[in-house]
């Protein structure tokens, strides 16, 4: 996995020598911004998909015993998942980001990327009553977090990204722009305190 990294910042490190670290941060944020809302997408097609094996073959506006026992396999599986393949705590997505950077140097474990993704839909798609929020944030923040990772960021660059992805990722799973794109920003108090921050987050955020 070293070598793997190692490899791909020599490769980034080729292809913007010739970039500005300004520049090199609008790069980053787009990329970031492309890899969250792609995450997004799988995790909707993943949730409709568990929902329409789930429903498609009894009708689903009248009462069924059914209706009562998804939630509680949903649970079972999620807690299987993150007890025995993923090993780790991915629940209190908004929390973890928070903590993440305020103890962690804004550093999110890479298996946030897609462990929220499978662990949220198979909750949301049986049925629990959990928001798709929290773990869209988790996973965007962990690509934002990974990518600064690779790139080998500071704290500062490294949170601005983490943020970036946050934000895609809120923006792909509301379907709105700006307003939702900001909103992880202002909720996580954590960009830059100057204007120019701002561009990274809006050019991910669309």
């Amino acid at each position: 996995m070293n070598l793997r990294a190692d490899h791909i910042y020599r490769t980034f490190l080729r292809l913007t020598r010739r970039l500005s670290n300004s520049q090199i941060m609008m790069l980053l944020a787009v990329v970031v911004g492309v890899l969250a809302g792609v995450g997004t997408y799988l995790f909707e097609m993943l949730l409709y998909g568990i929902k329409y094996g789930l429903t498609n073959w009894f009708p689903v506006d009248s009462a069924h015993i059914l209706f009562l026992i998804y939630p509680a396999v949903g649970i079972i599986l999620a807690t299987l998942f993150v007890k025995y393949i993923v090993r780790d705590n991915i629940s209190e997505g908004v929390t973890r980001v928070l903590y993440a950077m305020s103890s962690r140097n804004s550093r999110i474990a890479g298996h946030n990327c897609w462990t929220s993704i499978v662990g949220g839909a198979t909750t949301i798609g049986f049925g629990g009553s959990v928001g798709p929020e929290a773990p869209i944030v988790l996973t965007g923040a962990a690509i934002g977090s990974n990518v600064g990772r690779i790139a080998r960021l500071n704290y500062k660059h490294t949170t601005l990204l983490l943020c970036c992805g946050a934000g895609a990722a809120l923006a792909a799973i509301l379907r709105r722009f700006a307003a939702d794109g900001l909103t992880p920003v202002a909720f996580l108090n954590s960009l830059e305190k100057y204007f120019r921050s701002l561009y990274p987050t809006v050019s991910a955020t669309s």
